[in-house]
């Protein structure tokens, strides 16, 4: 394991379990430990977790784009989040039972659910009911 794969796993092992870590951030490369995060879906978590002293460590260009990019992170995970609420409403509203798969149902396990970066929405319906939910999706137009 390298030395940046140790700086991500302790920083994730600090923001999911906090657990006590020897995290030198004098001692990093951001850019790689940005790469690295961006790469595992964990920017958002471990922009949260780092604190005002370990951010002033972070090159100013790496800092503007891990910003940028949490905010963009957050912007998303809104959408996604209401998309998802309007396709289980359409389910329901036509007797469709389903599952949330992976991203936001995982994200419980997170301290605060909402930096759980979502990539898009994951269902389950039963086999039987894939039929009624594509004519339901194109009746409303939500054919994504």
């Amino acid at each position: 394991m390298n030395k940046t794969e140790k700086n991500l796993l302790q920083l994730t092992g600090k923001a999911l379990f906090h657990v006590p870590t020897a995290f030198e951030p004098v001692a990093v490369d951001w850019m790689a430990l940005y790469r690295e995060a961006s790469n595992q879906a964990l920017t958002l978590l471990l922009w949260d977790i780092l604190s005002e002293e370990e951010r002033e460590f972070i090159p100013e260009n790496v800092s503007a784009k891990w910003e940028q990019d949490a905010m963009f992170h957050i912007m998303n995970n809104e959408q996604l989040l209401y998309e998802q609420e309007q396709m289980i409403k359409l389910l329901d509203d036509v007797d469709i039972h389903s599952v949330i798969m992976k991203g936001s149902s995982s994200a419980v396990n997170y301290p605060n659910p909402s930096l759980r970066i979502m990539g898009d929405i994951d269902l389950l319906v039963l086999p039987g009911q894939q039929k009624k939910l594509l004519k339901s999706c194109r009746q409303t137009g939500m054919e994504k």
